[in-house]
């Protein structure tokens, strides 16, 4: 549990202190210290809300990566490499052909070095991102080792108020373009796709059927809509539902999580087939990340388009969902687009 809780809601922010338990051993002097401490901590985190939550600009595509220049460029590699990955997707689309599974969603890395005397800016990076993408979730999560989870997420995995539930389906992918006619008309065949339409169909199918047991009600969109964003858009369609009993919005993300966006279809066939053949340790990736409060609501998203940062390395993630009609190489080129958000945040050079 987090001892600093910030959470802004349309411009209000709000501060929670979750205070230390007290110990045998513990001394008036040692408490009021670890208070002082945490007041301090408060004090940072409101400064730095204050300076990310600067004016967000206008979603727009974006050209290329901003390239730092040839002294300050990291140390960068892939993984797995280029090579073996799409092997591994390759491999994917041959079981999922053979029945094996319907959908498995193949993830990769990449890690960069900072050059000697060098680190990455974290509060710049997150600035960054609440800059491109101002409708998405951006996040930083601390570990007890000092490194940082952070991120900018597109996708709500659930959300409970008053006993009202929402989620969103978000599968299906294309990139975005400078050009507005050129990025309208592969909005268009996006939302046109016979194989992206097919992804999302499944996603939005295992979320009802996760959501039904808890919801006495639960009514979707009619039809998948383009959510547009810096680099990329998806196909998106928002679920609402009505508890048919009372629930904590942790058992939802029981419910819920994974979802196929996020490993595939079935879910413990294409989870077996990672474990078996996915050569990453994902970590936090992918993963619910969010709030609750004490009546059992709050808000959890997934832990994507992110990168865990540890002193002077970088560790970004990104997956594809591969299917039957799927071409590994569309889906590595895909994953570069999915990187690029953590590399434009750092100002770093793209991929590759």
């Amino acid at each position: 549990m987090p001892r600093i809780l910030l959470v802004e809601h349309e411009r209000l922010a709000l501060v929670l202190v979750l205070t230390e338990r007290l110990v045998s051993d513990d001394t008036a002097a040692g408490v009021l210290e670890r208070l002082r401490q945490t007041r301090g901590r408060v004090e940072a985190a409101a400064l730095a809300a204050s300076a990310i939550a600067s004016a967000p600009t206008p979603l727009q595509p974006r050209a290329s990566g901003l390239r730092s220049s040839p002294e300050a460029a990291p140390h960068h590699s892939l993984l797995p490499t280029a090579e073996t990955w799409l092997a591994q997707a390759r491999r994917a689309c041959e079981d999922i052909a053979g029945g094996e599974v319907h959908k498995i969603v193949l993830a990769r890395m990449a890690h960069w070095r900072a050059r000697e005397g060098l680190h990455p800016d974290l509060w710049a990076a997150l600035r960054r991102l609440r800059r491109s993408y101002a409708d998405c979730t951006i996040y930083a999560v601390g570990r007890a080792d000092g490194a940082v989870l952070f991120g900018a997420s597109p996708e709500t995995l659930v959300e409970l108020r008053g006993g009202n539930v929402t989620t969103v389906a978000l599968a299906g992918t294309g990139p975005r373009h400078r050009d507005l006619a050129r990025d309208e008309n592969a909005a268009q065949a996006l939302a046109g796709s016979a194989k992206e339409r097919a992804e999302h169909r499944l996603v939005v199918g295992a979320i009802k059927q996760a959501l039904r047991p808890w919801c006495s009600e639960l009514t979707l969109g009619a039809q998948p809509q383009v959510r547009k964003l810096a680099l990329l858009q998806h196909l998106e369609t928002p679920l609402r539902g009505r508890l048919a009993r009372p629930a904590h919005i942790l058992q939802l993300v029981a419910a819920l999580h994974p979802t196929p966006a996020v490993a595939g279809w079935p879910t413990e066939a294409a989870l077996s087939w990672l474990a078996k053949h996915e050569s990453i340790d994902r970590g936090w990736y992918a993963g619910p990340l969010g709030w609750c409060d004490a009546r059992g609501e709050g808000h959890f998203v997934v832990a994507l388009r992110c990168a865990l940062l540890h002193d002077d390395q970088i560790w970004a993630f990104a997956g594809a969902g591969l299917t039957q009609r799927s071409t590994p190489l569309s889906e590595w080129e895909e994953t570069q687009l999915k990187l690029r958000t953590i590399a434009e945040s750092l100002a770093w050079t793209d991929p590759s």
